[in-house]
Formats: structure tokens, C-alpha cells, sequence
């Protein structure tokens, strides 16, 4: 399986309606600027295999789920909708 890269923009500069660059993974992309779904990052389970982060900001996970900060980086992982002391 190949899998290909996009590279949409190398700056701001290259985005329009006030997007940022930004790294999705494989390639750079325009994006909105960063903000965050609801929840909080409440339970962090440590993955088994560092595999580097999967995401920089909440807008790059699918459905509800928020970019949480692990021991490898950051990765998509259920919200927490109560705060965690």
C-alpha cells in the first residue's frame, strides 16, 4: 500500500480565511486555527509503542474525540466531560 502525501501548504502565507499550515501526520494542510472541543483530557493510559505524535491539536481527531497529551507526544483519545483533579 503506497500512501501519498499532500502537501497543501509550506507557510500561512499559503493559507486563505485567516488558516494556519499545519503538519496532519504525513503532509501540511490549511486547517482553522486551533480550538478545542469540549471535554477535558481526563484518563491518560499510556500507549504500549511510541509511535511519535498523532495529532497537535483537537480539529485532527475524529468525531469528539480530543488530542490528549500522552508520554509519546499527542494522541486522539476520549473526553473526559468532568474535570480531573
Amino acid at each position: 500500500v503506497r500512501v501519498i502525501c499532500i502537501e497543501q501548504c509550506s507557510g500561512n502565507w499559503d493559507c486563505k480565511h485567516h488558516e494556519i499550515c499545519c503538519f496532519n501526520g504525513c503532509g501540511h494542510v490549511c486547517m482553522s486555527p486551533n480550538r478545542e472541543k469540549p471535554g477535558f483530557c481526563g484518563d491518560r493510559r499510556f500507549p504500549r509503542n511510541c509511535r511519535g505524535p498523532s495529532c497537535y491539536n483537537d480539529f485532527q481527531c475524529y468525531g469528539d474525540l480530543k488530542c490528549c497529551p500522552t508520554r509519546c507526544g499527542r494522541s486522539c483519545a476520549m473526553p473526559s466531560y468532568w474535570p480531573i483533579d
